[in-house]
């Protein structure tokens, strides 16, 4: 089949692009009237958000379904780690359906919305909250080494009681002899001081590793959710302007066995963020790089 080429508009939108991790993550706090530090965050979120996108279609938040009293709690995770579609999944179907001229307005209000959230009292308090939660916990255990090595002893003791009373009057009588001596060297291992220790090292190896796996957790975390967020903040949204700088939203596309491809081979190696950003739509995108270029100049 011949190649069609066609020009990309905002109707190519197929998911609302991870790169907009910072513009349509949802507002929160919007009914508490939560403040930031710039002019345009001065006005309650909900407010703003009203009055940005318009009361003929509803705030931001409502025609796009979002919980504005939970919805800035919830990105939390999102932002920190960078994993937007777990914040934006929930909302690309409403999104797709704006209309196309409303829908960089939808998401300057709540860029808006979240960069006011993001400067709150509020936010504090619910990021330690998230960041306690997700703080890895150390191994406990309820026996000491010597105690496991005495609890599984009794075990198999216990098992091959069990198995001469079930298992060996069903043998043949010929086979019975055989099977009871294994069962006696079994028992004569359990007291045996050398196999002991053998179950003692092999119990502290494993609880040794399992130390190891909270103390590399826990640097995890400590890098994932360090006590003071704002540096993340500003590398997401450092990330996230050079990312909306790099989209060539002049891209052509091509549909090849019904399927749409860019007509540049290389674009097809971008991100998938890249790609979503393009879908998107330049006015979407811009919109959001706006609020993220002031947002930044505000935490230098």
């Amino acid at each position: 089949m011949k190649a069609r080429t066609i020009r990309p508009t905002t109707r190519t939108l197929r998911w609302a692009a991870t790169a907009l991790l910072i513009a349509i993550g949802g507002c929160g706090s919007g009914d508490k009237g939560t403040t930031a530090t710039s002019d345009a965050a001065s006005v309650p979120a909900k407010e703003r958000s009203s009055r940005t996108v318009g009361a003929k279609g509803g705030t931001a938040e409502e025609r796009l379904g979002i919980d504005a009293a939970t919805a800035g709690r919830d990105s939390i995770d999102s932002v920190i780690t960078g994993s937007g579609f777990g914040l934006i999944g929930s909302i690309v179907v409403p999104f797709k359906a704006l209309p196309i001229a409303d829908r960089a307005d939808v998401v300057r209000a709540l860029a808006l919305c979240l960069q006011a959230y993001y400067q709150s009292d509020e936010f504090k308090g619910d990021y330690a909250k998230v960041r306690e939660q997700r703080k890895p916990q150390p191994p406990s255990y309820q026996r000491t080494p010597e105690q496991e090595v005495d609890d599984a002893n009794a075990e198999s003791r216990k098992q091959m009681a069990e198995a001469r009373k079930t298992l060996l009057p069903m043998l043949p009588e010929a086979n019975r002899a055989e099977v009871e001596q294994s069962y006696a060297d079994n028992e004569k291992s359990l007291d045996d001081p050398v196999m002991r220790q053998y179950r003692l090292n092999a119990v502290q190896s494993e609880r040794a590793q399992h130390m190891a796996e909270f103390e590399n957790s826990m640097q995890t975390w400590q890098q994932t959710y360090p006590e003071d967020p704002q540096p993340v903040i500003v590398q997401r949204l450092r990330d996230f302007i050079a990312l909306a700088d790099s989209v060539d939203f002049d891209a052509e596309l091509v549909v090849k066995d019904g399927k749409k491809h860019f007509a540049k081979p290389e674009y097809e190696s971008k991100s998938s963020d890249w790609k979503w950003a393009f879908r998107t739509g330049r006015e979407s995108v811009h919109a959001a790089r706006e609020v993220a270029a002031s947002w930044l100049a505000e935490l230098k």
